[in-house]
């Protein structure tokens, strides 16, 4: 949520919260920028971007799960991912930082062309890589898991570094949300072992 002119007060319960890297939240209240809600690739994406783009900007994910493992190549043992990603040049180019598009075929491959057709029609749609002039390839598939796993990799790495504004937060639950004229006042809990919530 990202409110202009405005700040968003976060008010943590009596349990301590620790982000990705170990760090505490430094008191009962802190005062951001943005706030996001959620760990998967929207998230994490939005996240990447503000903090590239808005520096100045204090962002902290709220994610209510566990940190992904971040070892990649584990997944070359695992079953595929059964939701994956065809992404275009442009995302590929948002990505390309934080997604090693160099890893096995078995996650991540290229693709140079598309068709497009409807079961009652002979009428098709056909793209091809060589309509494109800036890019080699029409797109990439890439499964969820390595795309979220990458993604969270590159944030916990700006996370580590002193002049970073992000700060990472799994098993927090947003408890309460309330809007008012110049701030939104957000209210998290942390969640045990048991996916409970761990109210004050």
């Amino acid at each position: 949520m990202i409110l202009q002119y405005s700040r968003v007060l976060i008010k943590r319960c009596n349990c301590p919260l620790k982000s990705s890297s170990g760090r505490l939240f430094s008191s009962k209240r802190e005062h951001h920028d943005v706030v996001i809600v959620g760990g998967g690739v929207a998230g994490l994406t939005m996240a990447k971007q503000i903090q590239q783009q808005c520096p100045r900007f204090s962002v902290v994910l709220l994610e209510r799960g566990s940190r992904p493992k971040l070892d990649i190549e584990d997944d070359e043992r695992k079953i595929p991912n059964p939701r994956s990603y065809a992404l275009s040049p442009k995302s590929l180019n948002l990505l390309k930082d934080a997604v090693a598009q160099n890893q096995s075929e078995s996650r991540f491959a290229y693709y140079n062309s598309m068709q497009i057709w409807e079961a009652s029609s002979p009428a098709m749609l056909v793209f091809s890589s060589h309509d494109l002039e800036e890019s080699d390839h029409l797109g990439a598939f890439v499964e969820d898991s390595v795309l979220v796993k990458s993604l969270w990799n590159y944030l916990q790495e700006c996370e580590g570094k002193g002049n970073s504004n992000l700060s990472l937060h799994t098993n927090v639950s947003l408890y309460s949300l309330d809007v008012e004229s110049d701030r939104v006042n957000l209210k998290i809990s942390k969640i045990n072992e048991e996916n409970k919530i761990m109210k004050e």
